[in-house]
Order: C-alpha cells, then sequence, then structure tokens
C-alpha cells in the first residue's frame, strides 16, 4: 500500500481496484481512511507528550471538537489519534472522580 500510494497518482478507488486483484477487499475510502490514520510515514505515532496533551486540551477549548484541524496545528498527527487520546483521557478522569465520589458517599454513610 506504502508504495503504491506514495509512487502513483492513482486515485483511492483505483488503488482499491489494484488491492481487489491481489484479494483484498476493500473500499477506496477505506484505504484512504488507514493511509491517512496509520500508514503515512509522515505521521508520529509515538505517545504524546506532557505540552501535547496541554495543547490538545487548549486548543479543544478554543475550536470545540474540530480533530482535523487540532491535528494540523499539533502538526503530523492523525485526527484519529488526537481524537483518541482525548476520549480516553476524559474516560480515565471520569473514572477517578466516579470512584471518589462512591469513597465519600461510603465514608458519610458510616459516620
Amino acid at each position: 500500500m506504502l508504495t503504491l500510494c506514495k509512487e502513483s497518482h492513482l486515485t483511492w478507488s483505483e488503488i482499491s481496484k489494484q488491492f481487489k486483484n491481489q484479494g483484498f477487499d476493500k473500499s477506496g475510502k477505506q484505504l484512504r481512511r488507514r493511509w491517512v490514520n496509520w500508514v503515512d510515514p509522515s505521521l508520529k505515532n509515538s505517545e504524546l507528550n506532557e505540552s501535547d496533551e496541554d495543547k490538545i486540551f487548549e486548543l479543544y477549548h478554543k475550536l470545540g471538537p474540530k480533530w482535523t484541524e487540532i491535528a494540523s496545528l499539533l502538526g503530523n498527527r492523525s485526527e484519529n489519534n488526537i481524537k483518541n487520546f482525548f476520549y480516553c483521557y476524559i474516560k480515565k478522569i471520569q473514572k477517578i472522580l466516579k470512584k471518589k465520589s462512591i469513597c465519600s458517599n461510603i465514608k458519610k454513610k458510616q459516620m
């Protein structure tokens, strides 16, 4: 896929047809999405550092859930990567808050 995408000037539909000839049944849209989010060699797939994390929340506060725009401002990160980080972080915080709430309710009942 990497070679086909980098070296050819084919549309995603045409690339899809080439893959179907090799036994892979993926649509042009599926191939494009995989390229944009995972395969493109210019993407950074390493873990986010603290300043990137802070910037994501700052940009989310300013722009809302415009993941493509946020990803472009961070540089070489996929929108999917950014969005997944954000929602995983939110879930983690919610879990912690829920646990604290349950603990405080138990302490109140014991008194």
